[in-house]
């Protein structure tokens, strides 16, 4: 699998990373984005671009959709990864199979009795998957992923800079608390370093975030101030069709949009409670 993504480095691929509506989607594609940018500018001369989806819950519903595939074909993508999703997305993968794309699907959720024909598949659910812990959510799987391409991009010398994946436990911590999935076992480690993550404030659409959910932070932060404050004004964005609100207010490092971001999440977080 890591080898696809270091051919699509070496090669000037485009990358489309697909998520899911939902705070485990949302936080899963920002970590993929997030780090497909780094190594962006670790490689400007390579010219490695990356896009990323997340459907319309209204408009296109859960999982992969054809339609949209085409379309980034047609932009010149090469690989798809999928997040949270993709598990059940037999048509859809070789839809993508189609125009010479190879697909890496990361997902949590119970494998069908017939899986698509993908480049690779990482679900700790799937038969024969030898990882300790099944109960991950979308982000931890995701979370692996990247471990796994940074340990073989060093191994082969790739890496001029460091990238420092503790810094993305924040979003690891957040995916994993919404998805209400058991916090025992490489969860709770996961959540547990993710949380001093976020309490470092390092991401300035998380403290804006903090900031307009009115978190109390002298005792530090906790599952269940992501769970009743943090995550609800996410999900906000999936249930109204304004996911882009969210991925760009996790993904900017700028402490005015991060604000404006966040103020637009808030005002649709209390349209959603009336």
């Amino acid at each position: 699998m890591t080898a696809c993504l270091i051919r699509a480095c070496q090669r000037r691929e485009k990358i489309l990373v697909y998520g899911d509506y939902d705070v485990d989607g949302i936080s899963s594609t920002v970590i993929l984005v997030q780090f497909f940018r780094q190594l962006g500018m670790f490689f400007r001369q390579l010219g490695m671009k990356v896009f990323y989806h997340i459907p319309s819950r209204i408009q296109e519903g859960y999982g992969l959709n054809s339609e949209i595939i085409s379309r980034y074909a047609r932009e010149g993508v090469s690989v798809l990864i999928t997040v949270d999703c993709g598990i059940s997305n037999l048509d859809e993968v070789k839809h993508a199979a189609g125009f010479h794309m190879d697909t890496i699907i990361t997902d949590h959720h119970e494998p069908p009795a017939e899986l698509p024909n993908a480049y690779a598949i990482i679900n700790p659910k799937q038969d024969g998957c030898r990882y300790p812990e099944k109960n991950l959510a979308g982000v931890g799987v995701a979370f692996n992923l990247l471990v796994a391409c940074r340990r073989e991009m060093r191994s082969a010398g790739m890496l001029p800079g460091e990238i420092n994946l503790k810094r993305y436990l924040d979003m690891v911590a957040l995916g994993t608390v919404a998805d209400v999935v058991p916090l025992t076992g490489v969860n709770r480690v996961l959540v547990k370093y993710g949380l001093e993550e976020i309490a470092s404030a390092h991401r300035p659409g998380l403290e804006a975030l903090l900031s307009i959910s009115r978190v109390e932070r002298q005792n530090g932060i906790t599952a269940r101030d992501i769970a009743f404050k943090l995550a609800p004004r996410l999900n906000a964005a999936g249930r109204m069709d304004s996911v882009h609100d969210a991925m760009e207010l996790l993904l900017t490092d700028d402490a005015a949009v991060a604000d404006e971001q966040a103020y637009r999440l808030q005002q649709r977080h209390r349209s959603g409670l009336r």
